[in-house]
């Protein structure tokens, strides 16, 4: 584009890059904006358009891309890359670890594609407790998160921060259990959570456990803690 606005090409480099994330797409989309400067091509400019006081600006221009250059030394990721790295992200990354709460080894390895994961559930049976409860294991947080991006009908943005999360408290030993609403008694006390706000601020910084923060405060106020937590939406990340 800066060629064909007539900059010379062995002169053109890249000054700026903004990586935006855009909310509710699925693998990873983000809005891509780079700014380029270079030396102007008077040679493909008419004779008519060129003047001495343009020319005089030409010393000046290749100083400042010269600058441009030496500040911005870090090298930009090749097409191949970028198309891996969306590849990667459009088939759900896993973190790679075995041994996941009553599941046994459910190892998954890194950068699985849904291919991986579809074969792995095939051969899956859900691990249920003495009470029934299903109690979830990184396999199944990787099918759920999976169809939360694919069925999610509300907000909640990416459900990715949510699964690693999850994920890293299996890894723990902590133990995620689901039960049906109905199984729970009439005074059973039932918390929904779910973020508010522009989705977009969860790809810019991690959460910081805020949900717990609030349910904690809500049972301290209240002297009991909560029986049961539902989705507030069914939306990806509030899933």
């Amino acid at each position: 584009a800066a060629v064909a606005a007539g900059a010379t090409a062995a002169s053109c480099v890249v000054v700026e890059q903004e990586l935006t994330p855009l909310a509710y797409m699925p693998g990873g989309a983000a809005r891509v904006r780079v700014k380029v400067v270079g030396d102007l091509d008077w040679a493909a400019l008419p004779a008519a358009e060129v003047s001495q006081t343009d020319i005089t600006h030409e010393p000046v221009m290749s100083a400042g891309a010269t600058a441009a250059s030496e500040l911005l030394s870090e090298p930009t990721p090749s097409d191949t890359e970028v198309s891996q790295q969306q590849h990667l992200l459009l088939m759900a990354p896993s973190l790679a670890f075995s041994g996941a709460a009553g599941g046994g080894d459910q190892s998954l390895a890194s950068g699985s594609d849904l291919a991986t994961l579809r074969s792995q559930l095939d051969s899956h049976t859900k691990v249920h407790n003495d009470q029934g409860e299903w109690e979830l294991t990184a396999l199944d947080v990787e099918a759920m998160a999976v169809g939360a991006q694919i069925l999610g009908s509300g907000g909640g943005g990416s459900a990715r921060q949510a699964k690693l999360q999850l994920l890293q408290q299996v890894k723990e030993g902590g133990k995620a259990r689901v039960l049906p609403l109905d199984r729970l008694p009439d005074d059973a006390l039932v918390v929904d959570c779910g973020g508010m706000g522009a989705p977009t601020v969860s790809h810019e910084k991690l959460d910081a456990w805020t949900c717990q923060a609030a349910v904690g405060a809500l049972s301290r106020v209240l002297g009991r803690q909560p029986d049961a937590l539902v989705c507030a939406e069914v939306g990806e990340g509030n899933c």
